[in-house]
């Protein structure tokens, strides 16, 4: 499409000058001359875009007659040149016009596929900013075996950073399996102060009443027996888990 345009372009390109130096020459004027030579020979001519007619023969009246209607015709011609210029530039007007929209459906085209590039591939969830992948069910893992499954994936444990996060992921689970519990990417290993491998502070939490309620319990998982509220257990405990990476 855009080469047939370019080829449209160049043929308004070369016609356009052709058309404007027509109009600049004078197409249509009419140059009269009248001589007698030696031999009493009459030439009265006049010149026109096609050549030149003998008017000898012909009475004034005649001559009068057909020179109005050559610039009558001349004229003519030259409001049709004119039109058909002016026609050529509302053309190529409206071929810029058509180019642009062509230019600004292929940018369209290349970041529609750039952010299919970035969507979650199967089989990942997409919610939100992230995908997901969950354990299928029996799967099921200590926290660090869990975490290192996703590091292989180019992801980590799940960070729920959100209430709308929060109520999704659940939602999610309580279709997929709502009688495992989950781990979650935050622990208080080796420091005891409660962070997340996203490196935030567990800004946002969903904790179960009570808890945390163990120092030897250093890894948080959504607990099964309280509606997937969270509980903090020991890290060498095998429970699901589910992965996330954010669509950058």
């Amino acid at each position: 499409m855009r080469q047939r345009l370019e080829e449209r372009h160049t043929i308004i390109y070369t016609m356009l000058p052709i058309l404007l130096y027509l109009l600049s020459f004078g197409y249509g004027e009419t140059a009269v001359n009248y001589t007698v030579d030696d031999s009493n020979v009459c030439k009265y001519t006049f010149m026109v875009p096609t050549g030149q007619a003998n008017l000898c023969s012909a009475t004034s009246t005649e001559v009068t007659n057909q020179l109005q209607s050559l610039q009558s015709e001349s004229r003519s011609h030259n409001e049709q040149l004119s039109r058909l210029a002016t026609r050529l530039v509302q053309v190529e007007a409206e071929l810029m016009r058509q180019s642009n929209q062509i230019n600004d459906l292929l940018t369209d085209i290349v970041m529609s596929m750039k952010v299919q590039e970035k969507t979650c591939k199967e089989p990942w969830i997409q919610m939100g900013q992230s995908c997901y992948w969950f354990a299928k069910k029996g799967q099921s893992t200590n926290w660090s075996n869990a975490r290192l499954f996703c590091q292989v994936m180019d992801a980590d444990l799940l960070v729920i950073n959100n209430n709308e996060e929060k109520v999704r992921i659940e939602a999610y689970v309580d279709v997929l399996d709502a009688t495992n519990s989950w781990w979650l990417g935050c622990t208080n290993v080796p420091k005891g102060k409660w962070h997340c491998v996203d490196n935030t502070t567990l800004d946002f939490s969903n904790w179960s009443s009570g808890h945390p309620s163990s120092r030897l319990s250093r890894c948080v998982h959504m607990w099964r027996l309280d509606n997937q509220a969270w509980n903090d257990a020991h890290c060498n405990q095998d429970w699901a888990f589910i992965c996330e990476k954010k669509i950058k």
